[in-house]
């Protein structure tokens, strides 16, 4: 049996693309709905937004505060979206469907595919209980179906689903809407706008300079720190750090810089005559992709607005305009198209501008040239706060990969077919984990707390082993942890192999015979000594089985997973491309706590050294995340 391969990249799986579930609806009992629902609350209607996707349909977000949780788990105020609604003059309609600000309704809740939390019934999964504050449109007595739902929830208890992570963050309890939740003045405007992750790890987002050519009458010195004072005038007001990395000659513009690599290149000069037009001091812009979700989210959620992931910023300036050769309106154009390329729009593009406020911007589409340099105007901060908060930033995650073992009998070995979804935030706050998306070609995913196996659907022999930046998978499924605010990146788990286990003794031992064969000359255990999975064939200390799951060789003693500290500052390991690797800081060997962000080499660097931020434990150790 072959598995069958599906293509992920380029893939567009938008949430903004989905209709109404169901207008024409099949007769079902109370209690199928009940247990085809997978979450019921009671609740009124305090909020409702409409805004317009990228894909150009109308949505609406409502604020449902919850007054009763029948089935499932939630937040104080969950956040539920559906098709439909009235942004400026147009309206939109979809099956009829609508919610009424002040209603209390019965909600037989669901996911979308694309991830969030709807009524998959349209108007029949919303019934209205007394005091609504409108008349039902029905004879449905709402009061008493929940009476209902609630014997048969007492019943036959059902868990239901975890919807903590949908929070509506943008509504205030006092009932009114949190200020510029719905991301504006960034580019693209109106739609999806991307964002650099590495704020949210704490981590520096990296800059280089070209200054082949530079404005006549400036030094290298004025320039270079002309630069750095644009980049620290944005550090001040967000989460963003930004790090020099040092000179290099692009040859050629920047935006034509191939390396998707996440760092912001800067040309001093417009050598590659990159700029058009005489009159454009300078151009700033960004790069970015998404595999699966068109509508944002693999950049991360911040307070309700979905971003796609920046791969790569660029800048060019024009070196032989005159107004240039001034120090400090040469500061003031780099301020402002690092602005753009940290995804800001012009506050303004009318040249006669009368609001001050968008005239004095660092983002107002022409330049002040009156000595300010890198000074932000009091329009600039709360807009790019959108992108990169100050307090509260979204938590991150990793991509994971499976390499599935598969046998006459379905394997039940600890270990094999299974990865663990870990999510990490700066805050130190609680996450929920949600995952979408998942596919079903040759086999499931089931998740048990936040470990995702896979169940092949059947015994597939060997199949082509999938390189993890291809793209591709025999199988996926995305996650993502909430904060209750914010999200992190849509993260995907793609299964990139299955390798079969003949299973001499009839029951699977976890490891494939490939492996044996390319390790041991055959896939028989019991053909040699010391060959079985709990064996230490080298006698390293770690068994073939735990070899096989670290990437080691089990025939070499000197192949395993071993640490090592330099100048007590920096840890050093042998990695595997794309494991993920969790280093950890103790004082009593008890109590243990990461003390570096978790590293995810991607490719096959060998030795991995870094730098430790947990100064003072006496012992380290380093945990690869099943």
């Amino acid at each position: 049996m072959k598995p069958l391969l599906i293509l992920l990249a380029g893939m567009a799986c938008l949430a903004g693309s989905l209709t109404s579930w169901a207008t024409s609806l099949v007769p079902r009992t109370l209690s199928e709905r009940v247990s085809r629902a997978e979450a019921i609350c009671r609740g009124n209607v305090v909020a409702l937004d409409s805004y317009r996707e990228a894909s150009g349909g109308i949505y609406t977000r409502a604020a449902i505060r919850v007054e009763e949780a029948l089935k499932g788990r939630f937040p104080a105020v969950v956040e539920v979206k559906y098709r439909g609604g009235a942004v400026g003059h147009v309206l939109e309609v979809d099956g009829g469907f609508a919610l009424v600000r002040g209603e209390s309704l019965l909600l037989f809740l669901g996911r979308s595919p694309g991830g969030f939390v709807t009524i998959p019934e349209g108007d029949a999964g919303a019934v209205r209980v007394s005091g609504s504050g409108r008349s039902p449109t029905s004879l449905v007595d709402g009061d008493a179906v929940a009476a209902a739902v609630r014997r048969q929830m007492l019943e036959t208890p059902e868990d239901g689903a975890d919807f903590r992570g949908f929070s509506a963050s943008w509504f205030d309890a006092d009932g009114s809407t949190v200020s510029q939740t719905v991301a504006t003045n960034l580019i693209p405007e109106g739609g999806v706008s991307s964002r650099f992750t590495a704020p949210d790890r704490g981590e520096p987002i990296h800059y280089l300079v070209d200054a082949d050519a530079k404005p006549a009458g400036l030094s290298l010195e004025q320039c270079l720190t002309a630069v750095s004072n644009a980049f620290q005038a944005w550090s001040g007001v967000t989460s963003a750090r930004f790090v020099f990395d040092g000179m290099e000659s692009f040859g050629m513009a920047p935006a034509n810089v191939e390396v998707d690599d996440g760092r912001i290149r800067i040309q001093l000069h417009d050598q590659y005559r990159y700029i058009v037009d005489a009159g454009t001091l300078g151009i700033g812009g960004r790069r970015y992709a998404f595999i699966a979700f068109g509508d944002g989210g693999e950049g991360g959620n911040v307070r309700g607005n979905e971003f796609h992931p920046t791969s790569r910023g660029y800048l060019v300036l024009n070196h032989t305009a005159a107004s240039m050769q001034n120090a400090k309106t040469f500061e003031e154009v780099a301020c402002h198209e690092i602005g753009h390329v940290l995804s800001m729009a012009h506050s303004s593009i009318n040249q006669g501008e009368s609001s001050n406020t968008l005239r004095q911007a660092m983002m107002f589409a022409y330049v002040h040239a009156d000595g300010r340099g890198a000074k932000l105007g009091v329009y600039d901060p709360p807009v790019i706060q959108q992108v990169y908060p100050t307090k509260n930033t979204p938590p991150w995650n990793y991509p994971r990969f499976l390499h599935v073992v598969t046998a006459s009998t379905t394997p039940n070995v600890a270990g094999i077919n299974s990865v663990e979804l870990r999510g990490y935030d700066l805050d130190g706050t609680d996450l929920t984990l949600i995952l979408t998306n998942q596919t079903a070609n040759n086999g499931t995913f089931t998740s048990i707390g936040r470990v995702l196996t896979f169940s092949p659907a059947g015994n597939f022999g060997d199949s082509p082993r999938l390189t993890p930046g291809s793209g591709q998978g025999y199988e996926s499924a995305f996650y993502r942890f909430s904060d209750g605010t914010n999200g992190s990146p849509w993260s995907p788990v793609r299964v990139l192999s299955f390798s079969n286990d003949s299973s001499p003794f009839g029951t699977s031992d976890g490891i494939p015979d490939n492996w044996m064969i390319q390790y041991f000359g055959n896939a028989d255990p019991s053909v040699g000594t010391k060959r079985g999975a709990d064996d230490d064939f080298d006698g390293d200390g770690a068994s073939n089985f735990q070899e096989f799951l670290a990437g080691t060789d089990p025939t070499g003693i000197d192949s395993v997973l071993r640490i090592g500290l330099s100048e007590s500052t920096n840890l050093t390991f042998t990695a595997r491309a794309y494991d993920l690797y969790e280093p950890q800081g103790s004082s009593d060997l008890v109590n243990w706590t990461r003390v570096a962000n978790p590293v995810q080499p991607t490719n096959d660097v060998g030795v991995v050294s870094i730098s430790l931020g947990g100064i003072g434990y006496r012992f380290f150790r380093l945990e690869r995340v099943p």
